[in-house]
């Protein structure tokens, strides 16, 4: 907002300022110092609701969002951004970025809850992405507070996932197909997440040397490590099939997992609900149960922050009883 300025016009005086590159003015005012109030008037009218943010509508500014996210995200995750977006549209229309409240946050994750094909993960994730969402418009003068910022999710522990015990891992792995099994143990023994096995090359296996050369991606930014791998589970690598077409070349021969994840659950007899992913919080909390400290399982994970970390770790209720009577054994 200009400062402006008031000027003679004919008899009368008239005052101007732009903002948000308009110009705005009025005339028609017997003094000088008249026409000043009354700018003044006008500035103070514009602030108090809201007109100091510059005017966006939610649709625009999210695609906007979008766009700055694609090249600091995983392409996983600005993926599930683009699907929620959808929804956000259809909740809150065209309406702008700064007229959108806490109530209407609320209102969109108890209409989201409705719907009892949605988790409420997922519903917690999209929670966060709006929070994300209004951080970032803050930034960009689009509204001035974050109205995402204390609704609360329905995960109040903020863990994620659940953790599979060891005679269910076993149950498992004995169901699984070759391709399967080598899935599972790679998730279960290095804590790998999906596409970082599908992404593994022939090329990548050192069958001599027994060892594993792994492409993770945070944040756009690609890393490698190379793992050291048992010679039994080297030699189920080197029985599966090879790959054709579009999976030439890599250790697993078929992309697709999904579906074939659910089978194995329903033939194991375990909740269907269970994602592959959660071997991975599997990996973790057998690692915290194995003695490992935090900063070492963030590294296993290679999590950026333990606090991403913490969220993996699954403690129960039977575990922390052990750990109390530990330590009161050695104290009574």
């Amino acid at each position: 907002m200009s400062v402006g300025s008031v000027h003679k016009d004919g008899k009368n005086w008239r005052y101007a300022f732009t903002f948000h590159e308009e110009r705005i003015q009025k005339g028609g005012f017997d003094t000088r110092k008249a026409a000043i109030k009354a700018m003044e008037a006008k500035k103070a009218s514009i602030i108090s609701v809201g007109g100091n943010l510059k005017k966006n509508s939610f649709p625009n500014a999210y695609s906007e969002y979008l766009a700055e996210m694609k090249d600091e995200n995983t392409h996983s995750w600005w993926r599930n951004k683009v699907t929620y977006g959808k929804y956000f549209e259809s909740h809150f229309g065209n309406v702008p970025v700064q007229a959108i409240h806490e109530f209407d946050v609320n209102r969109y994750k108890h209409s989201r809850k409705k719907n009892g094909d949605i988790s409420t993960g997922t519903i917690d994730k999209e929670l966060a992405t709006l929070k994300h969402f209004f951080k970032w418009a803050k930034r960009k003068g689009y509204c001035g507070g974050n109205p995402a910022a204390e609704v609360k999710k329905y995960n109040d522990d903020n863990r994620r996932g659940v953790s599979l015990s060891h005679d269910e891992a076993r149950r498992l792995i004995s169901l699984a197909d070759p391709e399967m099994k080598v899935r599972i143990l790679l998730a279960l023994g290095y804590g790998l997440r999906c596409g970082e096995i599908t992404a593994i090359k022939l090329s990548d296996v050192d069958f001599i040397n027994n060892t594993v050369r792994v492409s993770r991606e945070k944040k756009r930014k690609r890393s490698f490590v190379t793992l050291s791998v048992p010679p039994d589970l080297i030699k189920q690598m080197r029985s599966l099939k090879r790959g054709k077409d579009a999976r030439e070349g890599y250790l697993i021969p078929n992309e697709e997992c999904y579906k074939r994840w659910r089978r194995l659950l329903k033939d194991a007899g375990l909740p269907g609900k269970i994602r592959f992913h959660d071997l991975r919080h599997t990996a973790a909390s057998w690692q915290l149960e194995d003695g490992q400290n935090l900063e070492a399982i963030r590294k296993f994970l290679g999590h950026e922050s333990v606090t991403t970390t913490a969220r993996y770790l699954h403690v129960d209720d039977g575990q922390l009883d052990a750990m109390s009577a530990n330590t009161l054994a050695g104290l009574l």
